[in-house]
């Protein structure tokens, strides 16, 4: 079987006009494990940040004094305590933040995961065009091994030459191995993260159109990324906090009922209360003020490393893109590896010859598929973003 190995690659650089990775996608995002566990987490959380918003619970207290002549006394009393109102109205909004801060947290671990899953395909699209090649390298292999037996048999070739064969089959053979292995290990990886296995046999990547400016593109990404979107509520929440420790150095306050009850008498009446935070709220706004700017700080730090990522991984785009460029003006002239072959057959090379060129060429077309596996591999996370 001759096939041409050229072919392969074309088939491996094709434009697919059907998305590949989202089918797989939606899989991971319905049946993950993992998926589910940050899912239930991000319940939780909001579910936390609703406790609280309520006023204190009632105290109910009943006292029962006797003595030796009878006259027993009955105590009953209740009370009902109260934070200052503003406390209330910054609780709420602090739950509202959180309640979205959980969402978005999700939305960025959802986030990791699919790309985790997008990145795992596009590495088996390179695998699955690679073992198109390794098998055929191997194939060929096989037959040059076994023609020289043949030719060993006959005393039409020398030891060292039917030796040289036999180790280009074993190599090809080890490296038809090792690329099934390593599809194998990604497949593994897909099914875990998608939670049952996950056929993947696509060999061609789909259309690339990288971004003419990256500071227009970013602008764009920056809005919708749940890394930073994340960071800006953790933020607004360190914020709120301020202003409700602010708020809970204003007094409480508490309302109630008394009555004691005598053979003789019996008296009822209310009771109103003040709490006066003096020592409780010590340095609290401060301890506020230093976590608030802290978070401050940290969504600043968080911007500025998630756009030097994205403006290296650009550069990376374009410089791949150039060097794909390199590889297609020169595999794509002539049949590299098929003109080898010919050559052989008519005996223009010798086989120490034939070896050394086809597996420069081997070298070369691996290289090219390699260049086009990395630029997706750059692009998708540049495009997490999006998913």
């Amino acid at each position: 079987m001759r096939k041409n190995w050229l072919i392969i690659l074309l088939c491996a650089a094709s434009m697919s006009a059907q998305d590949i990775y989202t089918p797989v996608l939606n899989r991971v995002e319905r049946n993950s494990p993992s998926l589910q566990a940050f899912r239930q987490l991000a319940e939780a959380e909001q579910l936390a940040a609703k406790t609280g918003l309520a006023p204190h619970n009632p105290e109910v207290e009943f006292g029962y004094l006797w003595d030796k002549s009878g006259d027993d006394r009955k105590d009953v009393s209740v009370r009902q305590g109260f934070d200052f109102p503003s406390v209330y109205a910054h609780r709420a909004k602090l739950a509202d933040i959180n309640t979205a801060g959980a969402e978005l947290r999700f939305r960025r671990e959802r986030q990791q995961l699919l790309l985790a899953a997008k990145q795992t395909c596009v590495r088996l699209v390179y695998l699955n065009a690679r073992l198109q090649l390794s098998e055929q390298r191997a194939e060929r292999a096989d037959q040059l091994a076994q023609a020289y037996a043949r030719l060993l048999e006959k005393g039409a070739c020398t030891q060292l030459e039917y030796n040289k064969a036999q180790i280009n089959r074993t190599r090809a053979l080890g490296d038809l191995q090792r690329t099934q292995i390593e599809r194998q290990t990604c497949l593994a990886d897909l099914a875990r993260m998608a939670g049952e296995p996950v056929p993947f046999d696509y060999t061609g990547y789909e259309p690339l159109l990288l971004p003419s400016d990256f500071d227009t593109w970013y602008a764009e990404a920056e809005a919708a990324m749940p890394a930073l979107l994340a960071q800006h509520n953790a933020a607004e929440a360190a914020a709120r906090q301020v202003r409700l420790t602010r708020a809970s150095a204003a007094p409480s306050f508490s309302v109630g009922y008394m009555g004691e009850f005598q053979s003789a008498q019996q008296l009822q009446g209310l009771t109103v209360g003040m709490a006066l935070p003096l020592w409780s709220n010590a340095h609290r706004v401060r301890q506020a003020k230093a976590q608030a700017l802290a978070a401050t700080r940290t969504e600043e730090d968080t911007r500025l490393a998630l756009r030097n990522r994205l403006q290296s991984l650009f550069a990376q785009a374009q410089a791949l893109q150039q060097t794909l460029a390199g590889y297609d003006a020169s595999l794509t002239d002539y049949n590299s590896a098929e003109l080898l072959y010919h050559a052989f057959e008519g005996g223009e090379l010798t086989l120490l010859q034939y070896l050394m060129e086809s597996d420069y060429f081997f070298e070369a077309y691996d290289l090219r598929l390699q260049t086009l596996r990395d630029l997706h591999l750059v692009t998708a996370e540049m495009n997490a973003w999006q998913l």
